[in-house]
């Protein structure tokens, strides 16, 4: 008899975005103008990466997520990262999911970091530079993702409907098992954390 019932397999997408319970993209704050209110945002543990000031980048565990964010100003964002993300097997782009100029003009101070794979990543450059004429400040103290964005954090390139970000346009599109997989993974997700010695409570 056939059996009509799914199976998926242990080392799949698809069984990677099962597991994801605490957050998801169209809550998950993107940027925000301080450590205090994006905590207030997400809960959470605070913790410091390294050495590393927290003006520059600090980590918020939540579940099996530790959030990478950093200012938008800090060059060293990707050693900060890699102190965090476990070593992928395929080549990655650390990047800002909110690109760092267009953070730093609206007035955000942390920015959400994600593994990109570069030719996602590189296609969205062209949208992520700062709007021609007058940028508007954001009235808000955090920002969540568009549609472009989301596209860019599940490795999809940018659509010719796609613009460039602006925080009224927030994104609420379901993801499906397999692209959220991809999604978390992308945020460091890889299922039950380990013990990383490179952080500490703050």
């Amino acid at each position: 008899m056939i059996s009509l019932h799914k199976t998926i397999a242990t080392n799949s997408w698809r069984h990677l975005g099962r597991q994801v319970t605490s957050v998801g993209p169209s809550t998950l704050p993107i940027g925000g103008c301080s450590i205090r209110r994006l905590h207030g945002v997400l809960g959470g543990k605070l913790l410091k990466i390294g050495r590393i000031s927290t003006s520059n980048a600090f980590v918020v565990e939540i579940g099996n997520f530790r959030l990478v964010y950093v200012n938008p100003r800090y060059r060293g964002y990707r050693r900060a990262a890699g102190k965090v993300f476990n070593d992928c097997p395929w080549p990655i782009d650390y990047d800002h999911l909110l690109s760092a100029k267009l953070a730093a003009a609206l007035g955000f101070s942390y920015v959400l970091i994600a593994r990109i794979l570069p030719q996602a990543n590189r296609s969205h450059g062209r949208l992520e530079r700062l709007p021609s004429g007058k940028v508007y400040l954001s009235l808000h103290s955090t920002c969540l993702a568009d549609a472009r964005i989301l596209s860019k954090w599940i490795n999809r390139r940018p659509s010719a409907g796609h613009l460039p970000y602006r925080s009224v346009n927030v994104a609420n599109i379901g993801l499906t098992l397999k692209q959220k997989g991809v999604w978390a993974f992308s945020l460091g997700f890889e299922g039950p954390l380990s013990p990383n010695p490179s952080l500490s409570p703050f």
